[in-house]
């Protein structure tokens, strides 16, 4: 007998749940609220800029992840600002965020973000698991 999905290994982090607090760098100082759902060892959800600087207008992104061997990365792929006037395509940001492992309720580790206008940052984030990624009080 076979189960219809994927089960995780013994060793895996779970992670998935709320996740709040701060990126920071040179070019970014921002709070943010991280959404993250987990199937075995691969996570997706939504990164929200609460309030601070993130080099781009956009204030939401699709994140996605995967936890390696207890190593968590983090990555956000997303076009920088509007479409440029002349045609074409905007250019694209690429943030990496990169943990190994969760201590308690803290997630914490290094950041690195590029883009195709050759600015680069490298930072650091901490994140506080807040609850699960479905709140009780969410689903009365």
């Amino acid at each position: 007998f076979f189960p219809a999905f994927a089960m995780p290994q013994p060793d895996s982090t779970a992670i998935a749940g709320i996740w709040e607090g701060e990126l920071t760098g040179e070019i970014m100082n921002a709070d943010v609220k991280v959404s993250l759902h987990q199937e075995r060892d691969m996570l997706y959800g939504k990164l929200e800029v609460l309030r601070g600087s993130f080099p781009t207008v956009y204030r939401q992104f699709l994140i996605s992840g995967k936890v390696v061997k207890g190593l968590i990365l983090l990555e956000i792929q997303n076009f920088f600002d509007a479409p440029p006037t002349t045609g074409g395509l905007p250019p694209l940001i690429g943030y990496r965020l990169f943990a190994e492992g969760v201590d308690g309720g803290t997630l914490s580790g290094d950041t690195i973000y590029f883009d195709e206008m050759d600015r680069f940052d490298k930072g650091h984030f901490t994140l506080e698991r807040k609850h699960d990624i479905y709140d009780p009080i969410e689903l009365e």
